[in-house]
């Protein structure tokens, strides 16, 4: 499994270099990406839309992502979006 730890914000600021590394490591096609939030303070929705391409991306090739410790913050924002429905959240 490879593991990504995501920046302490996640917004229109830091969203490019965050998708350009997701990218790069869903090029590499492995099994299981999981994505470590415990950094992560604040998401806003441009977030929420990578994470959500992200799996979508995985998904296309048959890998599963992970989404793990999520501050209650964070996990609130996937839950309002609706998310943590279609979403590996741990």
């Amino acid at each position: 499994m490879l593991c990504y730890k995501m920046p302490e914000r996640i917004d229109t600021t830091t969203a490019p270099e965050v998708e350009m590394q997701l990218h790069k490591i869903i090029a590499k096609k492995p099994e299981k990406i999981m994505l470590d939030f415990d950094a992560t303070e604040y998401i806003s929705s441009v977030g929420l839309r990578i994470t959500l391409v992200a799996s979508k991306m995985v998904n296309a090739y048959g890998g599963e992502l992970h989404l793990k410790n999520m501050s209650d913050f964070v996990l609130s924002a996937f839950r309002i979006a609706r998310f943590d429905k279609i979403l590996n959240i741990h």
